[in-house]
């Protein structure tokens, strides 16, 4: 979807699902109860996602993100020599990106 108003939509579910797994864990995620707190049908979260899965990898991918730039913004707040690094040069704060948790093999995995 790419109109306004999927996108849109979208947003709801990935909210939706992101303030289930939070309030209750993966299981109490399901497809209806995602549906029903972002105010659609069951079937149209297939329309934005090709699985639960693929739902959840999302949510995940946006945690992560809104996580790395508060790591970053943080880092970058250090006055100069203040943080260690993991051999290069990256602050210790960074190491998720030192290890390479960021890149798409590792949420391909998931």
């Amino acid at each position: 979807m790419t109109t306004v108003a999927g996108l849109a939509t979208r947003q709801r579910l990935l909210a939706a699902a992101r303030e289930l797994i939070e309030d209750g864990g993966y299981a109490s995620a399901s497809v209806v109860a995602i549906a029903e707190r972002a105010g659609v049908a069951s079937g149209t979260l297939y329309r934005h996602f090709t699985s639960k899965e693929d739902l959840f990898v999302d949510v995940f991918r946006s945690v992560c993100s809104h996580e790395e730039r508060a790591m970053v913004a943080a880092a970058e707040s250090l006055p100069a020599g203040a943080a260690a690094n993991c051999g290069n040069g990256a602050p210790v704060i960074l190491r998720v990106r030192c290890l390479g948790i960021n890149d798409g093999a590792f949420f391909a995995k998931l």
